[in-house]
């Protein structure tokens, strides 16, 4: 990823979360998510660190109130926001990621721009 690539990709993360922080206040926590590899000082073992590989940008959970049969109760679901800019496309982990979200009822999407949340 070039500079000014990742200079956007940051801004665009840095917006998506203020956005979602203020549409989603009352009802939702998202987080920022990163992932790589660090090495551990006192083993000088490599280590991946982060939820899993191809994992979103933003994760978190937002609440949701349930059909009549449950009125008044809420569930959170699992909410991932992928971000990307210019003409970035997903990883074949993180399309892996995002069906194994959608497959057990969670929310994916992709953000080009803080329009899309």
């Amino acid at each position: 990823m070039s500079r000014e690539s990742s200079a956007n990709h940051t801004r665009l993360l840095k917006e998506a979360l203020t956005v979602l922080g203020i549409k989603f206040r009352d009802f939702g926590r998202y987080f920022r998510h990163e992932q790589g590899v660090a090495l551990n000082q006192r083993t000088m073992q490599p280590f991946r660190y982060g939820l899993a590989v191809g994992a979103s940008d933003i994760i978190g959970i937002t609440a949701i109130e349930i059909t009549q049969d449950m009125i008044g109760q809420k569930i959170g679901l699992f909410t991932c926001y992928e971000i990307k800019t210019g003409d970035a496309v997903q990883s074949v982990e993180q399309k892996n990621f995002q069906k194994m979200i959608e497959t057990h009822g969670g929310k994916y999407q992709v953000v080009r721009s803080t329009k899309d949340i």
